[in-house]
């Protein structure tokens, strides 16, 4: 038994070397991987949060990987965290991507939130071997037909903007504007709800752009008041300067309902902009109240642990924590390569979030996603009865 075991090992890290030479990776793609399979240590993890935008990300890894190491591990070995904060920024996130590469103990990365920077150290984690699960980046460049180690658990921008587009449908917004930050992600997202919403009927009556960096949104937001009446407002921002716009939009005396992107997702929605962010629809993969057991029972541990309820970043830290497990076990390697082969075929996985499916480039497909508004400063999800 020992013999076979060692020669299936000995197998499989002939066919990784083989595999990175036909590709031409980096020598520290099959140091690493040689490393990784060998080694009796501890897996070590990186994960990298962005505190530009807070959330409770890095407290819903930390609980995954508490209960794992409660339990055993991942065939017998614990895992070891090591935390980075790219707050958002590219030349951050390039010189901890250089640093995580650097260090070939490190097997997976999880985080890099946004798309300016996750798709930049994207490439770098790929020359080096390193799996990488993005938790929040939804650009559609991140996943590439040549990428090889990179996957993400979040839907991508082209599902949330059709989404949205379909939800603004079903609600009767036949009138709409459309607002969105010109320097961030929230330019293509207006871009794709703009098409779908087209598509379905709903009229976009104005269509106006601003920049995050601006204070005072009220000369636009008048020119709104001035124009043809409308139903609602699709808002295609990032924090904190969605917020602020909303402040401005509610001030001047507009009430119809806001919808908002993925990146709004957050409770510093409600903390900056209190009374007004009333009537404000975001789009959201994590319902806390799902009806399922793993869902149910992750809330209460980390309520039990935190003192309060996890929100959207929490669960995609939770479920990807556990997906690399699921990786492992399943493929019987705790290796990068064997990681990401393994979940590209991963069909209807559950997780805190739901279902999980990936195609074979690394996108995930069919994921639920849910929405959820505002009132009274606290967020309600909608179209529970149209769920299975």
């Amino acid at each position: 038994m020992k013999n076979r075991t060692h020669m299936n090992s000995m197998t499989f890290l002939v066919l990784i070397v083989i595999l990175f030479s036909c590709n031409g990776a980096d020598n520290r793609s099959e140091k690493r991987a040689k490393r990784a399979a060998e080694s009796k240590k501890d897996i070590m993890i990186a994960v990298v949060d962005s505190s530009s935008t807070a959330s409770l990300f890095t407290d819903g890894v930390k609980l995954a990987v508490s209960n794992l190491n409660a339990s055993g591990g991942i065939s017998g070995r614990n895992i070891d965290l090591v935390f980075y904060d790219d707050n958002g920024s590219p030349e951050k996130g390039r010189i901890i991507a250089e640093k995580i590469a650097n260090n070939l103990d490190v097997i997976a990365v999880i985080g890099h939130r946004f798309s300016e920077v996750a798709i930049p150290v994207s490439i770098t984690y790929e020359k080096n071997g390193i799996f990488f699960i993005a938790t929040g980046a939804t650009d559609d460049d991140l996943i590439r037909e040549e990428g090889m180690f990179t996957i993400r658990n979040i839907p991508s921008e082209e599902n949330f903007g059709k989404e949205s587009a379909s939800f603004a449908h079903r609600n009767h917004f036949n009138k709409m504007v459309i607002l969105f930050d010109s320097e961030s992600s929230g330019r293509r997202s207006a871009e794709i709800f703009y098409q779908h919403a087209n598509l379905m009927g709903i009229k976009i009556v104005s269509e106006k752009s601003y920049s995050g960096y601006q204070s005072d949104y009220r000369y636009l937001i008048a020119d709104l008041i001035k124009g043809p009446k409308f139903d609602a407002i699709f808002l295609g921002g990032t924090m904190p300067s969605a917020a602020h716009m909303i402040n401005q939009i509610r001030s001047i005396g507009i009430t119809v309902p806001i919808i908002g992107t993925e990146m709004m997702d957050t409770p510093k929605l409600i903390n900056i902009s209190g009374k007004a962010a009333n009537e404000t629809v975001v789009p959201s993969i994590f319902d806390p109240k799902l009806p399922e057991q793993l869902t149910i029972t992750f809330v209460e541990e980390f309520k039990k642990k935190y003192g309060v309820e996890p929100d959207s970043f929490a669960a995609q830290g939770y479920d990807a924590i556990n997906l690399i497990a699921y990786a492992a076990e399943k493929s019987g390697y705790i290796v990068p390569i064997a990681l990401s082969t393994t979940l590209k075929l991963l069909n209807k996985w559950k997780g805190v979030t739901g279902k999980y499916s990936f195609n074979h480039s690394g996108d995930i497909s069919g994921k639920a996603i849910f929405f959820k508004i505002i009132k009274n400063g606290n967020y309600t999800f909608l179209e529970r009865e149209r769920r299975e």
